[in-house]
């Protein structure tokens, strides 16, 4: 991941949505935005390793616990 996915600030459906969640529930615009990048690089980071499991061989995997060798 290279660099970090902060939204565009002047839009002003973000500045509403800011300006109710401070207002409703306290929370900072620094807070909401720092949270919403985490949320989106997490989003993306997914995506990736979902695509990567997709395109490998099918494998069948086993889960075996301690119970299955007693």
């Amino acid at each position: 991941m290279f660099g970090v996915p902060y939204q565009y600030t002047l839009s002003r459906i973000l500045r509403a949505r800011l300006e109710y969640l401070q207002t409703t529930f306290q929370i900072k615009e620094a807070d909401f935005l720092a949270f919403d990048a985490v949320r989106q690089s997490a989003q993306c980071v997914g995506r990736v390793i979902r695509s990567k499991v997709r395109s490998l061989p099918s494998m069948h995997l086993r889960c075996t616990t301690l119970s299955s060798h007693i």
